[in-house]
Order: C-alpha cells, then sequence, then structure tokens
C-alpha cells in the first residue's frame, strides 16, 4: 500500500514524545510493508539536516518544505482578531501546498494520513487532489491543554490562552468529522474524538523494553521533558514553588535533576538550592537510570505520557499528579505513587526516596506494565489491522 504521511515537523531527535510517536509510526508502516512517503515541514526550529535524512529516515522516502514556524507577536494578534487559532495558522504555507498539490497530482496513494492536528493546515489541498481516505493520528486533545493552561493563568494571559484554547476546540470540531479514522493515543482522548467522529479508534506507542534497574539513587528526584512544551515549565515550576522547599526542610540533603529539551542550564526560573540543571541531554534513558525517582508534576496535559512509560520501561518508580499519567491505567501505590496534592506527592517522595523496597517493587510493576501492554509488537498488529480494515473503505 501506499501510504502518504504529512508531519508538522521532522521527529528527529527524539528528545520529546511526539517525535517519538512519529518516527515510530514511520517505522511500523516500513515494517509492514507500506510504501511510506513522508512530506513534513522541516522547521527552523527543529531543523534537520540532509545527513540526518539520509541517516535516519533512509527507510522511506522524504520530502521536506522549510519553515520557519517562529511565534510572530503581530501575526497571533491578526489570528486572534480573525478569530482563527495562531496555533495552527503558523503551519499554513501556500508555496508547501503547492508542493503537495504537485506530488498528488503526480502520484496516487492508497491512505494519506495526517500526524497530529498541526497537518490540518494541508486538508483541503488534500481534499482537492485525493480521492482515498484520510487518517488523523492525534497525540493530544489540544484544546483540552491550552483550556487547563488557562484556568492555572492569569490577567491579559489568562484571557489569551482562553482565546487559544476555543479556536483550537472550533478547529477539532470543523475538521475531525472529515477523516475517515481519528487515532488517539489514549483511551480518554479517543472518548473525547469520537464526540466529533465515530471511528476513532485507539492505538498507544510502544516502548522499547530495558532491563529494570536494580538499584534507586537515594535522595534524589529527577524530572525530564521538553521544555518547550508549556505544560512543562509550568510543572516544574509549580513543583519548585510549591513542594520543593518543604522537601528541603524535611530532607536536607535531598537533590532534584532536570533535564530536557531546550532546557537553558542558566534558566533563573529553576534556580534553587539543590537542583540540578542537566539542560538538554544526550541520553533519557541513561538520564532517567541514574537520577533516583521520577516526578511527574504535570498540571495540564492530555495524550499518553511518554516519559511515564518510558520510565516504567527502565523499572523507574514515579510520583506523579493523576494528569501526569492521564491515558494510563495504572494503580496508586502499585506502578505509581498518585500525589495529587502537594502533601500527598511529598508522602510519595518520603515513600520511596530512599530506594527502598517499595520503590524497586513499585518500579518493577511499573516495569510489568508496560511490558503486557505496550510492546512493539502487539501495537504493530493494531496498525495492520486498522490499515487493513481503512483500505477497504
Amino acid at each position: 500500500m501506499k501510504v502518504l504521511v504529512l508531519g508538522s515537523r521532522i521527529p528527529y531527535p527524539m528528545h520529546d514524545g511526539g517525535a517519538k510517536a512519529s518516527y515510530q509510526l514511520l517505522q511500523i508502516l516500513n515494517d509492514l510493508n507500506h510504501e511510506v512517503t513522508f512530506f513534513s515541514f522541516n522547521t527552523k526550529k527543529h531543523f534537520a539536516s540532509a545527513q540526518v535524512l539520509e541517516d535516519k529516515f533512509s527507510f522511506c522516502r522524504v520530502i521536506t518544505h522549510y519553515l520557519d514556524g517562529s511565534i510572530k507577536p503581530y501575526r497571533a494578534v491578526r489570528s486572534l482578531i480573525a478569530g482563527k487559532s495562531y496555533n495552527l495558522s503558523r503551519f499554513n504555507s501556500a508555496a508547501a501546498n503547492n508542493q503537495l498539490k504537485k506530488l498528488l497530482e503526480e502520484e496516487t496513494f492508497d491512505v494519506v494520513h495526517f500526524e497530529s492536528l498541526f497537518t490540518i493546515p494541508f486538508l483541503k489541498v488534500v481534499q482537492d487532489n485525493h480521492k482515498g481516505p484520510l487518517l488523523l493520528r492525534q497525540h493530544n486533545a489540544e484544546n483540552k491543554i491550552w483550556e487547563k493552561l488557562a484556568k492555572s493563568s492569569r490577567g491579559l494571559k489568562k484571557r489569551y490562552i482562553s482565546a487559544l484554547a476555543k479556536q483550537l476546540k472550533k478547529e477539532e470540531e470543523i475538521s475531525l468529522p472529515k477523516f475517515n479514522a481519528i487515532i488517539g493515543i489514549s483511551q480518554e482522548d479517543t472518548d473525547y474524538f469520537k464526540r466529533f467522529n465515530k471511528n476513532a479508534s485507539y492505538i498507544s506507542v510502544a516502548q522499547e523494553q530495558h532491563t529494570p534497574i536494580q538499584t534507586i539513587k537515594p535522595h534524589a528526584l529527577c524530572h525530564i521533558g521538553s521544555m518547550e512544551w508549556q505544560p512543562n515549565v509550568q510543572a516544574v515550576e509549580w513543583f519548585l514553588d510549591v513542594i520543593w522547599d518543604e522537601i528541603l526542610k524535611r530532607i536536607p540533603k535531598a537533590e532534584f535533576h532536570i533535564a530536557g529539551k531546550s532546557l537553558d542550564k542558566m534558566d533563573p526560573r529553576f534556580s534553587k538550592p539543590n537542583v540540578i540543571n542537566h539542560g538538554e541531554v544526550s541520553d533519557s534513558n541513561e538520564f532517567l537510570r541514574n537520577n533516583g525517582v521520577l516526578v511527574i508534576p504535570l498540571q495540564s496535559a492530555s495524550g499518553v505520557r511518554m516519559k511515564a512509560l518510558e520510565a516504567m520501561s527502565h523499572g523507574v518508580p514515579m510520583v506523579s499528579t493523576q494528569i501526569g499519567v492521564s491515558g494510563l491505567a495504572v494503580e496508586h501505590g502499585k506502578e505509581v505513587w498518585l500525589g495529587n496534592t502537594p502533601e500527598e506527592m511529598i508522602q510519595g517522595i518520603q515513600l520511596l526516596f530512599n530506594g527502598t523496597k517499595d520503590a524497586l517493587e513499585m518500579g518493577k510493576n511499573g516495569w510489568n506494565y508496560v511490558h503486557q501492554r505496550f510492546s512493539v509488537q502487539a501495537l504493530t498488529q493494531k496498525w495492520k489491522a486498522l490499515y487493513s480494515e481503512i483500505s477497504n473503505q
């Protein structure tokens, strides 16, 4: 089957959950013997060199279109006045649409796969030049994320973020019914998508299985996540402002290790006693295995939390808010300690902090959970069945 996958960025390096999910999808489609063409923006912020494309995407054909995509305040204001989503309009390029139109005129594809809501600006040109089924894989219920961010903001920022959320919701309501199938990566988001498209189904993201850790660094906590994603920034700021001082009062030798994409080692927002800022690390697996208990203090998010799955694949114990493990059927006290209030989070940290038997047991339970539910083999079979079904529509 000839499959055209549309992307809003090149998913490499895989320093965030979205990139890992998209790269894995391309690999799975290739492993299923589909002839894959990946048409994507190559953005200024996530620019991939020709050498990277040749080395890391040799298993499929890649066609790119350069896009600055930087946030421009005057364009944001213009979109706000026009009632359009600035989140999506940044990916609206007449030149890219013309390039895509030419490709669709020259070749016929069995399926066009839109990878995330940010490829929606391609929808009209695809509808006009492609007669086969359209599939959208949605990483998150985007408007839900921005709604939650708005609730925790104040003043003009709150009003602006609320407007962004409403605009995204409007775009989802208009666009989602136009696809033959919608794929969510969490059951919660999939249930939401079904309100707009009855052909919404759930396929999560597979995890590589690692050898579970045997020891946990004592008195150490860690957090890793892309700091290009506002919910992660908000989460770490909240943790430092609300919880960290109390942790240090109770355990003066405690350490909090943070890392993530685009994290500035000198960022004053994250400069507090015993906070070790690693910046952007080259190996997230090594970071997770060597820096104690993972903390996920997310206040707003949707989809499946990739870092939670990644940590569990190593047997790393976690303390998280409920939102931090959204999309995962984990049990409090078994695979994760759930702390939805500061005191509950502190209790979990104190319980697991010393790398005791309780912490190792929780880590092993998480490892078993990922092994049983998120293997590459199991999820590859789900994609195989979906593509077989959609090709017959």
